[in-house]
């Protein structure tokens, strides 16, 4: 009788490995290379884009004026990036599409995500202070805290030719003309002590014979004049172009009585010596018989 042996189940074969990487590998590999793709996106504008030279492809003259600014060792982003992770970030995104627009890739406009045209005022405090009432020059008297903290007056309002225009190379002070926009007498005041440490009014403008006699002090020296009112084009038209408040409806009846008075000579300096024929010799109309 043959031996009836009890027969042990076998055990399943190992399985075999195929060369190459395990799902988990071939995860974090690709997650490494889509950071990698990111890192690069974002690093390669903080190097091109960020350049002044890459601005000064599409902006030509504001490059040219920077470069002769008292700015030209700040870059573009120092001043037209707002301090800040998001900032920076969103910029830096922006500028994926401005270098893809640059080189033809894509169609697009000319402005860049999270880029400031206009410098917000933590870009100008890095370097520049508020507790400043006087330029260096010792002429002019501007305390910028109570512009820019009380009346919230952004710094680019008033120095918005500091390094993109021609204006830059000359000084780079505030435009008078700007100055004015506020200080005109009723925003705030307007006489030339309040912003002026060595102008005042000259003695012989409180003279009574001032307005008859400026003319032939233009005349003999414009620069006398030019180095308070210069700032504004054809500055004289401010006055001579307007109308005296006496020149009424009532005026040409009553103009006779200044004429004949020592006004005939005030009357002249605008009108002229001729200007009476004008009006006073004119051939009457022919009236027409009844018939």
């Amino acid at each position: 009788m043959a031996d009836k042996t009890t027969s042990k189940p076998k055990a399943p074969a190992a399985k075999i490995s195929k060369p190459g990487m395990s799902r988990t590998v071939r995860i974090l590999y690709a997650i490494g290379v889509l950071v990698l793709i990111i890192v690069a996106l974002l690093v390669v504008p903080s190097i091109i884009g960020f350049s002044p030279s890459f601005c000064g492809l599409c902006h030509t003259p504001s490059h040219g004026s920077w470069e002769n600014s008292t700015h030209k060792n700040i870059a573009c982003s120092e001043c037209h990036i707002p301090a800040g992770f998001t900032a920076a970030l969103k910029t830096r995104l922006g500028f994926v599409d401005k270098i893809s627009v640059t080189i033809g890739l894509t169609t697009g406009n000319n402005d860049v995500m999270g880029f400031e045209g206009k410098p917000k005022d933590d870009s100008c405090n890095v370097c520049h202070k508020q507790k400043r009432n006087i330029t260096p020059s010792g002429d002019l008297i501007i305390p910028h805290a109570s512009h820019t903290k009380l009346r919230k007056i952004a710094c680019a309002d008033c120095h918005n030719n500091m390094v993109h225009t021609k204006a830059s190379m000359a000084g780079n002070k505030p435009s008078m003309a700007g100055c004015y926009k506020c200080h005109d007498g009723e925003t705030a005041p307007n006489q030339c002590s309040n912003c002026h440490t060595e102008k005042a009014l000259p003695p012989d403008h409180k003279a009574e014979t001032w307005l008859l006699s400026h003319d032939e002090i233009h005349a003999s020296d414009p620069a006398y004049c030019d180095g308070c009112h210069g700032w504004i084009p054809d500055y004289c038209d401010s006055c001579h172009a307007t109308k005296p408040r006496s020149h009424d409806k009532l005026w040409p009846a009553a103009h006779q009585s200044f004429i004949t008075t020592d006004r005939k000579e005030g009357c002249a300096k605008c009108h002229g010596s001729e200007r009476c024929r004008s009006c006073h010799v004119k051939k009457p109309k022919a009236i027409r018989p009844k018939l």
